[in-house]
């Protein structure tokens, strides 16, 4: 099957597209910059710009399109012109995409597209499901318009799958890294009342998850990604400090945390979702890691 992706050279696109070659399928990587896409990645994939007609050229013989582009959410604080950007980069590749896409005479594939559980903002402890209704806040503004582009593509007959998914832990960067890097440091402890949910996921069953779904011909909608057994922050940090052979030894106070990191903080630490992955269990997905501490010993086990 050849498979197009968006954000290739993304953090969860880089995983997902080793999977997909190991697998024995096509991938086509589409990027902003493809002459450094080129010289970084693995020759087997075929890359292409961002240009609409090339877009739709690879699309009418795809088995699946998979949007994953968008500017991090983390590492600098959110100022004006970092909040325009991590919009700004979902809408373009989200209207590139649905404009390729609407009135094209191959149907037989399927459209995923990427989004967060910040699409439910500070939910407290109400645990959220595919049905509860989208939370204030920036994040949750951005999901929402970045999910806004699939009812196009669904209605002009392309099965849709909207995948709002939880913190991401894997090798190579994401949240996982840096709260590790802080561990090593004794700098991982409870932020904030520590009591704020923590929805996470391992990219393996992330990655599996994309890959069940796209072979799932039943499968449309919106469905949360997220680990069965969600934690609080500072359980997370526990185990965290634990893997690392580290005690924890840091309290940030809410406010240290406002005031350093303003938005970014306030959203990224000390807001939480208790989200609930029934969904996909129900339809037969099984996740290899449930459970924060065997995700934790897989990851960070020198074997």
């Amino acid at each position: 099957m050849k498979v197009i992706i968006s954000g290739a050279d993304g953090f969860v696109g880089r995983h997902l597209t080793e999977r997909l070659l190991m697998l024995g399928h096509e991938v086509v990587a589409i990027s902003r910059n493809t002459s450094r896409y080129r010289q970084d990645k693995t020759p087997s994939v075929m890359v292409i710009g961002w240009d609409s007609q090339q877009i739709r050229e690879e699309i009418r013989d795809a088995g699946a399109v998979v949007n994953l582009a968008g500017e991090s959410i983390f590492g600098r604080r959110w100022t004006r012109s970092k909040k325009a950007r991590i919009l700004n980069s979902r809408l373009i590749a989200g209207q590139k995409l649905r404009d390729a896409l609407v009135h094209q005479q191959h149907k037989d594939m399927v459209y995923i597209q990427a989004s967060a559980i910040g699409f439910y903002g500070n939910a407290g402890e109400k645990i959220c499901s595919e049905l509860s209704d989208q939370g204030k806040g920036f994040l949750a503004r951005v999901c929402g318009k970045w999910e806004s582009y699939v009812p196009d593509i669904e209605r002009d007959g392309v099965r849709t799958l909207i995948l709002r998914i939880g913190v991401v832990l894997g090798e190579g960067g994401g949240f996982l890294h840096e709260m590790s890097r802080q561990s090593r440091h004794h700098l991982a402890g409870k932020l904030g009342n520590g009591r704020q949910w923590l929805s996470w996921i391992h990219m393996h069953d992330l990655v599996e998850a994309i890959i069940f779904l796209i072979n799932s011909a039943n499968a449309s909608g919106t469905l949360n990604l997220v680990a069965p057994k969600p934690v609080r922050q500072k359980i997370f940090s526990r185990a965290l400090s634990k893997h690392n052979g580290r005690n924890l030894q840091l309290f940030a106070p809410a406010w240290a945390i406002k005031l350093l990191l303003g938005s970014m903080g306030k959203e990224l630490i000390l807001w939480g979702q208790n989200v609930s992955s029934k969904k996909i269990a129900l339809m037969g997905f099984r996740f290899r890691f449930g459970e924060i501490d065997a995700a934790l010993e897989d990851l960070l086990s020198p074997e």
